[in-house]
């Protein structure tokens, strides 16, 4: 059973607050545990509920429940409800899990003693002083926030050093030169995420040019942060490749742009962190942003502390959890380049097919002999042609491989690999880690922010491998 607090309703039945053990009881046989969207006041934890009886009949419902657990975090972003998405599945496919909902800030309230003590907890600790009351209980812990790197508690969090490098390379590949980020102060997350964009547009290219960095104050963004936002972006050289922590304070930056006449993506081409659907697609224009895989970080995090509730010890540090890429969408669909060679070759590749893609398709395309082609990539781009199109290739496998059900082979065969084994070394080589294990750790859950898992076999005619 699971429990979740949010106004008191059972949502599937609406029963009232005060009669959620009936709720429960009219759906026990339905699955092997019940959904419930309940407050938190639950007998033990305030005075909503105060009746013996109905306590001792909750219980009664909850004997065949093994662990207890507690999820402390908000959900009023998409990152949030990804990571309870995740928390959710592995409860589903690990056994009788109840889990406790409700903000960090209640963590003083969450009960401690039988009958209502809780075996574990999964926490987004955003203060110091929620990470002194998870020591002072002494139970198994896993916090799912990025704000502190120092803490004793073991953290499950996206790789955010990756994610700032993939940021910057999609950023470069459209032959931008200047770059800048939108950062928050006292956020270690954050500021990986930066370190990991600046180191990677410096080891592109000298010829590449790092305009600075701003850092905010504050968890959430607001109207207080408009005024230095407008004077960072005038501060700017255009066009600009613009790397901004998260996409809720990329609504800022976007109307801060507008305000100072900035276009997007002409003058600031931008990407942010975290692929809130709803909000990047209703954003003007549409927001480009990072898959920070937040279902599999929440799915990890309840894998561990699974684990570390019957016993186990703890991985050694961080578990850091690979992104699934760049969803490109209007904000950063620019090709700053000057030369129109450079530029037509640069829009052959993006648009043709990854399996068609090859060095001698795209002199063709662009109507050049290849080593004028390649001399002048590496002036303008500071790289090569083949890097381009590895680049490209992989963007795909890694779409491929978390967003659809498609064989491994199939895979390799869709990003102009004839052979299953150069496929997964190369992916390796440029990943860091072999396909199937990217696969396993990033394949969107169904349902997800990142949409359902598609399978692509069924229509298609299987392929001959070429020799």
């Amino acid at each position: 059973m699971i429990l979740i607090h949010n106004g008191g309703l059972c949502f599937e039945c609406e029963t009232r607050l005060l009669f959620l053990p009936l709720a429960l009881l009219r759906h026990k046989d339905d699955y092997n545990w019940h959904i419930c969207i309940a407050d938190v006041h639950l007998p033990g934890m305030g005075d909503s509920v105060a009746d013996s009886r109905v306590e001792s009949r909750f219980r009664d419902i909850t004997m065949n429940s093994t662990r207890r657990v507690a999820v402390l975090m908000g959900i009023d972003s998409a990152f949030g409800r990804e990571l309870l998405r995740g928390i959710n599945d592995y409860a589903r496919r690990n056994g009788h899990w109840h889990l406790y909902f409700g903000h960090t800030p209640e963590l003083a309230m969450l009960p401690t003693s039988e009958p209502w003590g809780v075996d574990g907890l999964i926490v987004y600790l955003g203060t110091r002083d929620d990470y002194r009351n998870i020591e002072r209980m002494g139970l198994p812990a896993v916090n799912i926030g990025s704000a502190f790197d120092d803490l004793s508690i073991l953290s499950v969090r996206p790789d955010n050093d990756a994610i700032g490098q993939a940021a910057a390379e999609h950023l470069i590949s459209s032959g931008l030169s200047s770059f800048a980020c939108v950062s928050l102060a006292d956020h270690a997350g954050a500021q990986d995420r930066v370190r990991g964009f600046t180191r990677a547009v410096a080891a592109a290219s000298p010829q590449r040019h790092f305009a600075g960095v701003i850092s905010l104050e504050g968890r959430s963004p607001g109207p207080s942060h408009l005024p230095q936002l407008e004077a960072f972006l005038r501060g700017l050289p255009t066009p600009c490749g613009l790397f901004v922590f998260n996409d809720r304070f990329a609504q800022a930056v976007l109307e801060a742009a507008r305000r100072c006449g900035l276009r997007i993506p002409d003058d600031i081409a931008m990407v942010s962190v975290d692929n809130d659907d709803l909000l990047c697609n209703l954003s003007n224009p549409q927001l480009s942003s990072v898959d920070s895989a937040a279902d599999h970080v929440g799915f990890r995090a309840a894998a561990v502390l699974y684990d570390m509730m019957r016993g186990k010890k703890p991985p050694a540090g961080p578990v850091l959890i690979p992104h699934r890429g760049v969803i490109t969408r209007r904000s950063s669909d620019v090709l700053a380049v000057n030369d129109p060679v450079v530029a037509r070759a640069l829009k052959y590749i993006r648009q043709e097919p990854p399996a068609n893609l090859s060095i001698d398709t795209i002199v063709k395309g662009a109507d050049i002999s290849r080593r004028t082609l390649e001399r002048r990539f590496a002036q303008v781009l500071g790289r090569s042609v083949y890097d381009e199109i590895r680049q490209r290739r992989m963007q795909h496998a890694k779409y491929l491989l978390s967003h659809t059900t498609l064989p491994m082979e199939r895979v390799g065969e869709e990003c102009g690999f004839c052979h299953l084994s150069h496929f997964s070394n190369a992916f390796a080589h440029v990943v860091g880690m072999r396909p199937t294990k990217y696969q396993q750790m990033t394949r969107v859950i169904p349902g997800g922010n990142g949409g359902v898992s598609v399978d692509l076999t069924k229509p298609q005619r299987k392929r001959r491998t070429r020799k």
